[in-house]
């Protein structure tokens, strides 16, 4: 499957997300997920977001991290650490590598 053709509902049934439920409004959020995890691996791997259509073995690679962001929404774990997920994405994205995290703490 290319990542282009990847969608909010796969990212439901991969997660197993109980959208018969009423309740469920994460439509959104998922949204956000997927776009978010895209953009994550074209910056990591230095590709656009157009020539990850060539790379369909990513595709599992977004599932996880959409998962991820979906199921992981802390900024740090429970020992006060930076949830590695977000300290990826900031690290791919960081120009001025003047570590905000040791004045944060």
């Amino acid at each position: 499957m290319k990542i282009s053709e990847l969608t909010i509902e796969d990212i439901k049934t991969y997660l197993v997300l109980d959208t018969e439920d009423e309740d469920f409004n994460d439509d959104r959020l998922l949204e956000l997920c997927l776009s978010s995890a895209k953009k994550t691996v074209s910056n990591y791997c230095g590709i656009t977001l157009e020539e990850l259509d060539n790379h369909e073995d990513l595709t599992y690679v977004i599932l996880i991290i959409s998962g991820c962001m979906y199921e992981n929404r802390e900024l740090m774990d429970k020992d006060r650490e930076l949830n590695r997920l977000v300290d990826k994405v900031l690290g791919t994205n960081s120009y001025n590598l003047l570590g905000w995290w040791y004045e944060f703490r």
